[in-house]
C-alpha cells in the first residue's frame, strides 16, 4: 500500500542519516543502529570562543575553531544527521553573533541558500567548505560594517522587540518620530537593508516558530500572539519566509526532535 511504502521510505531515510561520513562500506540495520554514534561534541567554551572570534572579524581564528571541532567529530565517526546538525550549529552561531550585535539580519546574508546546500551534500570536505564560506561572509560583514547609533533605527527596533504583538504600522512610527512615512521607509531600508514591514513580519515569524516548536497553542492563537489577527494572513506570511505552512513546520520540527 501507499502508506506502507511511505513508512519504508521514511525508515530508509532514518537509516541513511545514521551512517558515518566516509568512503568505507557500512552495513546499517535496525539491530545495530543503536550502537552507532548519535551525538557530536561542541563544548560551551568552544562556542563562546567562536562567537567572540567571529564578532571581532577574526576570520582565520574562527575558521580554525570550526575545523578543529569538525575534525574531532569526524574522527569520532559521528553519523551524517549529527554532522549536518553540527554544521547548522556553526551557521546558527554566526547568525546569533550578527543579530546580537546589530538587532537584525541583513538581507545579503542568505540563510535559505546555505540550508539548501547543506541538505544536498554528504562529503566531509564539502561540509567544511560550506561552513568556511559562510564564516568568511559573516566575518567580512563585521569588518566592513560601521554601525553608528541612529535614534530612528534604535527606536523602531526596540519598539518592535517589545511590542511585536500589537498593531504596528508605518503611520504609528511617523507620528511618534514626527517624520514622514517616505523618509522612515527609505532610511530604514538604507540602514537595515530590508523593508520595515518585511523586518516586522520576519521578527514575528521567528517568534511564531518558537511557539510552534515549544507550545501546543492553536495556529490561530499563535497568530494573535504575534500581532496578526487574520489566521489566513499569518499562514501566507509564514509560507513566504519558510516555504511551508505553520502546521507543516510544527510536524517537521517534531519529527526532527524525535530523530535527534
Amino acid at each position: 500500500s501507499l502508506n506502507g511504502l511511505d513508512m519504508v521510505y521514511n525508515n530508509l531515510l532514518i537509516l541513511l542519516n545514521k551512517r558515518c561520513i566516509g568512503t568505507e562500506t557500512q552495513v546499517i540495520n535496525q539491530n545495530n543502529i543503536s550502537e552507532l554514534k548519535s551525538h557530536y561534541t561542541f563544548t560551551t567554551n568552544e562556542m563562546k570562543y567562536f562567537i567572540d572570534s567571529i564578532s571581532n572579524g577574526y576570520t582565520k581564528e574562527s575558521i580554525n575553531i570550526m575545523k578543529r571541532v569538525m575534525e574531532y567529530n569526524y574522527r569520532k565517526k559521528i553519523n551524517c544527521f549529527q554532522f549536518s546538525s553540527l554544521c547548522y550549529e556553526f551557521i546558527n552561531l554566526c547568525i546569533k553573533a550578527v543579530i546580537d550585535a546589530r538587532s537584525y539580519l541583513p538581507e545579503e546574508i542568505d540563510i535559505i541558500q546555505v540550508q539548501n546546500v547543506l541538505k544536498s551534500i554528504v562529503c566531509y570536505e564539502d561540509y567544511v567548505q560550506v561552513c568556511e564560506n559562510f564564516i568568511e561572509k559573516i566575518s567580512s560583514y563585521f569588518v566592513k560594517s560601521e554601525y553608528n547609533d541612529d535614534y530612528v533605527i534604535d527606536y523602531i527596533l526596540k519598539y518592535i522587540r517589545e511590542k511585536y504583538y500589537e498593531d504596528i504600522c508605518l503611520d504609528l512610527f511617523a507620528e511618534k518620530l514626527n517624520l514622514s512615512k517616505v523618509y522612515i521607509c527609505k532610511h530604514f531600508k538604507d540602514k537595515v537593508g530590508i523593508n520595515l514591514i518585511d523586518y516586522l513580519n520576519k521578527y514575528r515569524m521567528e517568534i511564531a516558530c518558537e511557539k510552534l516548536k515549544n507550545t501546543d497553542l492553536k495556529i490561530k492563537d499563535i497568530a494573535n500572539e504575534v500581532g496578526i489577527e487574520n489566521v489566513n494572513s499569518f499562514i501566507r506570511i509564514f509560507k513566504k519566509y519558510y516555504g511551508i505552512s505553520p502546521g507543516e513546520y510544527r510536524t517537521y520540527t517534531a519529527v526532527m526532535s524525535r530523530n535527534t
